[in-house]
């Protein structure tokens, strides 16, 4: 059952609701519930949804806000020349937290984004929010290829605690998605990647979750 399963994800297309409801199905008989479990009683679609949450990222200082403002009109406007040029000036004062605050001032411009988000990468790991946050604009974009990439590297970590990466992945995933993309495929990829690593539970953790979203 479980290679049934995996075989109707080898392929690169986009689940539909239909077949997410399938694979969910095939999960529930690999995966079954236990009697005593509590989440037997939220694997029903429900009658209540929520909508998703609003995004309300930390405000920056008036120092940090200048900064993000001169990188982000410095990129827009010498978006010819290498960025790598184009920083210099402002690299030794950049941290890990302006990179939201410019991606949120060039979000229109994917090429720019992926430019500048390659561009922080080199200076270390990004944080899962801002994963996340690639991850809905790829889809949005209609990059569905960056956007598997941008979920799957994350769990191609074997030194990953599954359990508790899951919880840590899927918030940060749903906090962005109603400002950040609001396109549902990013959580049929998210699905697949899960399905495909072979973390059954998860997969069906997040499509129960989803039952209880809506808009």
């Amino acid at each position: 059952m479980y290679e049934n399963a995996c075989h109707l994800l080898s392929t690169d297309i986009v689940f539909n609701s239909s077949l997410i409801i399938l694979i969910w199905i095939l999960l529930s008989i690999v995966c079954p519930f236990s009697e005593d479990s509590s989440v037997r009683k939220n694997c029903s679609f429900h009658s209540t949804t929520r909508n998703f949450p609003n995004y309300s990222p930390k405000k920056p200082i008036l120092q940090d806000s200048e900064l993000v403002h001169q990188i982000s009109i410095a990129i827009k406007q010498r978006r010819s020349e290498p960025l790598r040029r184009v920083l210099k000036p402002y690299e030794s004062k950049f941290r890990a937290d302006h990179l939201i605050c410019v991606l949120m001032s060039i979000r229109n411009d994917y090429r720019l984004v992926l430019n500048f988000f390659e561009w922080a990468c080199q200076r270390g790991d990004p944080s899962l929010e801002v994963r996340c946050i690639l991850a809905q604009i790829a889809t949005a974009s209609k990059d569905l290829k960056m956007a598997r990439k941008l979920i799957q590297d994350f769990w191609v970590n074997l030194n990953l605690d599954v359990g508790v990466s899951f919880g840590h992945f899927v918030e940060p995933l749903i906090y962005t998605y109603k400002d950040w993309g609001s396109e549902p495929r990013v959580f049929d990829i998210f699905f697949q990647v899960l399905v495909e690593a072979g973390m059954l539970n998860e997969a069906r953790k997040l499509f129960d979750k989803m039952l209880n979203y809506s808009g």
